[in-house]
């Protein structure tokens, strides 16, 4: 067969130059030499290759055309012109091109002339496709399938119409036709896939794309771009592993295309080290400038994954000196910020993104926490509550259970001054209310009281806290006899602090003032810690695991008295019907030690079982349940030391 196109250079070589370079280069003057010594089906595949490389040229596209219709394919030729022109790779010369093959293939037509009134129509809308006249381009595609319905080339150019229009829900409409008439088209059903992937039909998409790999026919750079396809769905579809799979054919290319993706993979199955490795890879190899932000994004969540947050943090302030990190969105750029720990900058752009208009739903309560971690507590309360009403609203999805932490987030950063009340009954008596506790063998009732004031900027940080209180106790009931009434009323005042917002560690110091006739001056100082889990509200689940420990040391200065008094609670607790789901009831073990360094026997040791009732209230739209009331009783058997370690322990106490 004669060759119906002259080359589009007159020398059969090609010079290398900035646009063509590498492997690219390397195969397509491989196709020039081949085709100038007439070995057209070796020029053929060479020029796939180049193809492949830089679908980009159209005179690579013009190369392939001519290398196969000169070996006879003119169909494989028309449907690379196709191809090149449905790409938008279109110029009158190509136009041409494509006329004169499609002449030869229908005799007696004149080259310059449609081969009928489909390829008329067809023709059209390639020139309107090529000019971005999607809306003409889509009329005259279904003109064309029209009139020859049988030619998936017309199907194809009305599903790329559609698809450039937004119009992707019809073009897979168009697409389930055509292959409804032609089921084993390769080019339809990879064409289905990528309109499945841009509806996010990630698995419909993937089944597609993978069909479509394991047939004959597609070229080299329909290949490469399906597996990158394939890759994106399956990252869509939280599928890391069958992504990495799809690449795999595609490990000695390194390009940005092949290594980004392999980096969000492996970042997905949380290999951390392989991933960093490929997002600097893929950051030599970036085109755009939104490339280089991306892996710059993926190097400092997978140094921060790898727990080398200082780097990231390095790493991240080098981003944003070099602008390497310019045009992320101000809300991107504050959750990269909070992921480094570089709290300051991330409430500056949240507080950006909420000016412009992007701060809603999560993103509400990811800047609410990141100014309750910098003790901007007014701020965080404004971001909490408007989260909440973004719940109320439906743009934001809390369960019942983190509505409730919301809202305790809300109590914890508006609260400036609280209150306690007691009634305990024990063998022991309340260590740090200055009261001296009963006789060996005795038992106690005693009331106590305290408010409390948190002042302003350093009274609550992000669940450290600072607290001026004032309290005061007295004994009802003592037993053998002894001072009972007003005349053992002990006043206190003083501070206490919690230094650790995570630890449960408090340091008291307070001065004893006397108001009953019993009572006395003196200095207490005092350290607590607590641990526990199941001890709050759950609305999640109706029981759950419940444990506790706690421990205090006190110290009286002027009586030199030091005294100790340890717990430990194992048990489950329940939620009850009623009250608004506000009633837990706990049973328990218990394992109990107290130590008094002025009695004759020190130490005491117990333990046995008891029972908690709390009751939960206060609660509005924004906060709470902010106060509770706790009836307790337990009995303890003796395990070693003094009496006092055995009998009943009972209390009711609020807290406000």
């Amino acid at each position: 067969m004669s060759v119906v196109v002259a080359t589009l250079f007159s020398a059969p070589v090609i010079a290398q130059d900035d646009s063509l370079s590498g492997p690219a280069w390397d195969f397509a003057d491989q196709a020039y030499k081949a085709y100038a010594s007439k070995e057209y089906q070796r020029a053929v595949t060479a020029a796939r290759e180049a193809v492949a490389l830089r679908p980009d040229l159209l005179r690579l596209r013009i190369l392939l055309i001519n290398s196969l219709a000169a070996a006879g394919d003119s169909t494989g030729a028309i449907a690379a012109a196709d191809e090149a022109i449905a790409a938008g790779l279109v110029n009158d010369e190509l136009r041409s091109i494509r006329d004169r093959l499609n002449a030869q293939i229908v005799p007696g037509t004149a080259a310059t002339a449609p081969a009928d009134a489909a390829y008329q129509a067809a023709d059209a809308g390639y020139k309107e496709f090529a000019k971005r006249d999607f809306a003409a381009a889509i009329v005259s595609a279904r003109r064309a399938v029209a009139l020859d319905p049988g030619k998936a080339a017309y199907w194809l150019l009305l599903m790329n119409a559609l698809a450039a229009a937004n119009r992707v829900a019809e073009a897979e409409i168009v697409a389930n036709k055509a292959l409804d008439r032609a089921p084993d088209d390769v080019n339809l059903r990879l064409q289905r896939g990528y309109l499945r992937q841009r509806l996010g039909r990630f698995g419909p998409a993937m089944d597609d794309l993978s069909w479509a790999l394991k047939q004959s026919g597609l070229t080299a750079s329909q290949k490469r771009s399906a597996r990158l396809a394939l890759a994106d769905a399956a990252l869509a579809a939280k599928n890391p592993k069958r992504a990495l799979d799809a690449l795999s054919p595609l490990a000695g290319e390194r390009s940005y295309d092949v290594a980004a993706r392999r980096g969000f993979a492996l970042q997905a199955l949380d290999r951390q080290a392989e991933a960093l490795d490929a997002f600097r890879s893929a950051l030599f190899k970036t085109r755009i400038p939104s490339e280089r932000v991306a892996m710059v994004r993926g190097e400092i969540s997978a140094l921060v994954a790898l727990g080398r947050k200082d780097e990231a943090k390095e790493r991240f302030v080098a981003a944003r000196s070099s602008n390497d990190l310019s045009g992320l969105k101000n809300l991107d750029m504050a959750y990269l910020a909070s992921q480094v720990g570089d709290d300051e900058v991330a409430a500056d752009y949240f507080s950006r993104a909420d000016r412009d208009g992007q701060l809603n739903g999560q993103a509400l309560l990811d800047a609410a926490y990141v100014a309750k971690r910098r003790f901007d507590n007014k701020t965080a309360e404004s971001l909490f509550k408007r989260a909440i009403d973004a719940q109320s609203n439906g743009e934001l999805a809390l369960t019942p259970q983190r509505l409730l932490e919301v809202r305790r987030d809300v109590t914890n950063v508006e609260r400036t001054w609280g209150a306690y009340a007691s009634l305990l009954y024990s063998p022991i008596g309340f260590p740090a209310s200055g009261l001296p506790g009963p006789a060996p063998g005795g038992k106690t009732l005693q009331a106590g009281a305290e408010i409390y004031w948190r002042p302003p900027d350093i009274g609550y940080r992000n669940g450290a806290t600072f607290e001026l209180f004032a309290r005061a106790f007295e004994t009802l009931y003592s037993k053998p006899v002894g001072a009972v009434g007003e005349d053992t009323i002990q006043g206190s005042a003083g501070a206490r602090w919690k230094p650790f917002s995570e630890q449960n560690l408090v340091f008291e110091v307070s001065r004893l003032v006397p108001i009953g006739k019993v009572s006395r001056w003196d200095w207490l100082l005092r350290a607590a810690y607590s641990k526990a889990e199941g001890g709050d509200l759950r609305l999640d689940t109706t029981h759950w695991m419940y444990w506790q420990v706690y421990g205090e040391l006190d110290r009286f200065t002027a009586v030199q008295q030091t005294l100790a008094n340890a717990e430990l609670r194992a048990g489950h607790s329940f939620r009850l019907p009623g009250f608004d789901d506000k009633i837990v009831f706990t049973p328990f073990a218990v394992v109990g030690a107290a130590y008094d360094s002025l009695l004759p026997r020190p130490d005491a040791f117990g333990a046995g079982a008891g029972a908690n009732l709390r009751f939960w209230f206060r609660q509005d739209q924004y906060s709470g349940p902010a106060s509770y009331l706790d009836l307790t009783a337990q009995y303890r058997f003796k395990l070693a030391g003094d009496d006092r370690a055995a009998g009943w322990f009972a209390g009711v106490s609020v807290s406000y």
